[in-house]
């Protein structure tokens, strides 16, 4: 009880200092914001003057996407560990993130729209999770030491890809919009972008709220697991796509 008590004070902690956090990322700037400015722009005051341009243009798309971010990667970590019973597993590991790196360096590289980036990006994610599983099957069957080696092939793979395509790209003018997108600047979100990504993000979160208890049970061994009639190469498949 004692512990529970402090993995919830721990909890409600993190919250306020989240919460806190992003009402000083909203207020500080080049144009600082006061608290009673936001909180009149927010119940429909000052609309057409340039505090509400910096508040809903500007800051609020840049801390939601961030907050997003933020949760997904938190809780896609979360069930990396899980799926692969390793507190260091990350979405690294399945080739992923290098995978939609490379899709989206490709599609700044062929000058396609911010949406069709994201597309690019996602699309490519997932065919590195695709070619993971592809790869690691040996026999009809995959196990996590294999998808962890197939997962550090794949990601060595695309990682070369997108060095190709940096090394082809423009260094005057694609060069740069690569570089920042994969330092993972926030500058360019819009409430058009935030709109467009959210939807993805939730959705790939739903997919793990939906298994939480199953994962939870994966914690145990695999013959554990299946004897308390979970399918885990099924479950396991289907959370790393929806991380992905």
């Amino acid at each position: 009880m004692r512990e529970k008590g402090r993995e919830r004070l721990a909890l409600g902690a993190a919250i306020l200092l989240t919460a806190v956090l992003a009402l000083l990322s909203v207020r500080v700037g080049s144009y600082p914001l006061s608290t009673g400015q936001i909180l009149d722009i927010l119940s429909g005051g000052l609309a057409g003057t340039t505090p509400a341009h910096v508040l809903w243009n500007l800051r609020l798309p840049r801390v939601g996407m961030g907050l997003l971010a933020g949760w997904a990667l938190g809780m896609a970590g979360g069930v990396y560990q899980t799926v692969f019973r390793n507190p260091l597993a990350s979405p690294d590991l399945t080739g992923v993130a290098s995978g939609a790196s490379f899709g989206a360096v490709l599609g700044i590289l062929m000058g396609l729209p911010s949406f069709l980036v994201q597309l690019s990006a996602l699309a490519a994610g997932l065919a590195a999770v695709a070619l993971v599983v592809f790869v690691s099957r040996v026999r009809g069957s995959s196990s996590v030491i294999m998808m962890i080696l197939a997962g550090m092939v794949v990601s060595a793979l695309f990682s070369a890809l997108v060095s190709l395509v940096k090394y082809i790209a423009d260094p005057q003018d694609v060069l740069p919009s690569i570089t920042f997108w994969l330092m993972g600047s926030l500058s360019g979100t819009t409430r058009a972008s935030l709109a467009m990504g959210a939807p993805l993000i939730a959705a790939g979160m739903a997919v793990i709220w939906l298994f939480r208890w199953k994962l939870n049970a994966m914690t145990l061994s695999e013959d554990e697991a299946v004897s308390l009639g979970i399918n885990v190469k099924r479950i396991r498949l289907l959370v790393i796509t929806g991380d992905a």
